[in-house]
């Protein structure tokens, strides 16, 4: 899974990251920032959803961010399944 999308930083500046991985509790992304632990993000998803996430782990240029409240299943299955070809 690839998701491209935009995250804002705590001063709202945008940064365009990558997620890699996505769950109910969180993802991880490519990111072009170096960002430290414990740095919040306000993501924004398809279909206009935009939740908080704080970083909690990180690798170079990437990192992984639990959301503060859980996504709903509904809308990670949106994200990740690939969509049918009829």
């Amino acid at each position: 899974m690839q998701l491209r999308v935009t995250a804002r930083l705590p001063a709202g500046e945008p940064v365009a990251i990558i997620i890699e991985n996505l769950s109910i509790s969180g993802f991880r992304a490519i990111i072009p920032l170096e960002l430290k632990k414990g740095t919040l993000l306000r993501i924004g998803l398809p279909g206009g959803r935009s939740p908080h996430a704080r970083v909690v782990r990180t690798e170079q240029g990437c990192v992984g961010c639990a959301f503060l409240a859980p996504l709903d299943v509904s809308t990670v299955r949106m994200l990740t399944e690939p969509e049918e070809v009829y």
